[in-house]
């Protein structure tokens, strides 16, 4: 029997157990099956029907069911011939979190391993025959491998996840729902929640997904499954920071065949940051460090106190340099410093014409952003702190200001960059300094960062 056959059989056997006679006609036109009405049994039925396809329609119509039916039995069973192809999580992904909980041996957290394997073991029925300790009653199948793992240790974490739950095999639907309920309030503590939450991130990362923080009740956390919505293309190089009465860069492009560009004239003007390859965002001990190997920094000089310095004299509302100041200040005694930077006044976009040159209609509605913050893991978030300007022309409301700022929001959430907006009246007031560090509090707890 060839693969085709196989696979045929597996449709066969699927349509077969899941629709009834009436139902099947139906069902098998959806996905593309003309099946014979003088056929009398069921299975002859769908055969007909995939006979007349060629083997790459077969394949297409089995990649389709594996991915509509949930069916933990039915990706067993096509696994061989697809792998996880069709699954958003990778069987290499599903096996490291399976590697990581047997090192943990502590699966389970505050509910009790009976509890949670009762929650996603597949199917139903008990073990025959389980073990004599049972002679007062008829134990559950769960009972029997809480008792086999915790009591009689004959069988491991990685045993009862691969043989008995299966959670390769899991559709991602559940497997998301297994990937919550390990870093959930009801089984684990807080600070297990952050160790658990890091390491499975670092696993399932390579497949685009991350556990962040959704909500909090009390002191209990929860968190959801996302998209990693990344900018696209490598870190290369970061313009920032300028300076002076000129405030646009006067950027030059080096080699157009590798896309490399430097800043000309005068270079003190704005700051180039070069990454080096393969880098994941940008902390801010690392932008001191480039910032000491400028050479911009005096021997017996602060350098973080240098930088901020400079960093401070790009921003021109009290907003803006409160907003600086209070991040700067908040951190600089941290005995750790891998926070990420805060990075002011970041060039997105260039446009070498000037607006009249553009005959006063502008290429881009906003150049620079705010402030930009880089966290690992692919994730770019940018801060913008509106003054009047934004939603107001000669003191009065500006309906046209307001649509082209939410429109750049927007367009910059398409790129993968989260937008965060403060009102420049808000961080005026006294209390400015404490609001930042607040937000900046739980910023850092849903974005999952600990340092």
């Amino acid at each position: 029997m060839n693969n085709i056959d196989e696979i045929k059989d597996i449709i066969v056997g699927v349509f077969k157990a899941r629709y009834k006679s009436d139902q099947l006609k139906a069902a098998c036109k959806k996905y593309g099956m003309d099946i014979d009405d003088d056929v009398y049994s069921k299975a002859d039925k769908i055969k007909s029907g995939l006979n007349k396809l060629s083997d790459q329609d077969i394949k297409t119509i089995a990649a389709k069911i594996e991915i509509d039916f949930n069916d933990s039995d039915l990706i067993k069973a096509l696994s061989p011939y697809f792998g996880d192809s069709n699954l958003e999580f990778s069987f290499i992904s599903r096996n490291a979190v399976i590697v990581y909980l047997e090192q943990q041996q502590n699966m389970e957290g505050k509910v009790g391993l009976e509890k949670f394997i009762e929650k996603f073991l597949p199917g139903s029925g008990w073990i025959d025959p389980f073990p004599a300790i049972f002679n007062d009653h008829i134990p559950s199948k769960a009972e029997v491998l809480q008792y086999y793992v915790k009591n009689d240790k004959s069988m491991s974490y990685r045993d009862l996840l691969t043989d008995e739950l299966e959670i390769t095999y899991f559709p991602d639907k559940k497997f998301i729902e297994f990937l919550k309920y390990l870093v959930s309030p009801e089984v684990r503590t807080a600070e297990e929640q952050i160790q658990y939450v890091k390491a499975l991130n670092d696993i399932i990362q390579d497949d685009g997904y991350e556990l962040i923080h959704c909500s909090s009740k009390g002191s209990f956390n929860y968190y959801q499954i996302q998209k990693r919505y990344l900018s696209t293309g490598n870190l290369k190089n970061l313009i920032f920071a300028p300076n002076g009465n000129i405030k646009k860069p006067d950027i030059v492009i080096e080699d157009s065949i590798n896309n490399e560009i430097r800043l000309a004239d005068d270079v003190s003007n704005c700051l180039m940051y070069n990454f080096k390859p393969n880098a994941d965002g940008l902390k801010l001990n690392e932008l001191i460090d480039w910032w000491k190997e400028e050479g911009a920094v005096p021997a017996n000089e602060d350098a973080e106190k240098s930088l901020y310095i400079r960093l401070r004299s790009s921003l021109d509302s009290k907003a803006e340099k409160n907003f600086l100041y209070a991040y700067f200040g908040y951190y600089r005694n941290k005995e750790k410093k891998d926070v990420p930077a805060l990075i002011p006044q970041v060039q997105l976009h260039y446009d070498p014409k000037t607006l009249r040159q553009r005959n006063g209609t502008p290429l881009y509605n906003r150049q620079r952003m705010d402030f930009l913050m880089l966290l690992p893991g692919g994730r770019n978030v940018v801060f913008e702190i509106d003054g009047k300007e934004h939603y107001s022309k000669d003191e009065k409301p500006s309906p046209q200001l307001y649509s082209e700022m939410v429109r750049s929001d927007r367009e910059l959430k398409l790129k993968g960059y989260d937008v965060y907006r403060f009102g420049g009246y808000e961080l005026c007031k006294e209390n400015a300094g404490a609001t930042i560090c607040t937000f900046f509090d739980k910023f850092f707890e849903k974005y999952n960062i600990v340092f």
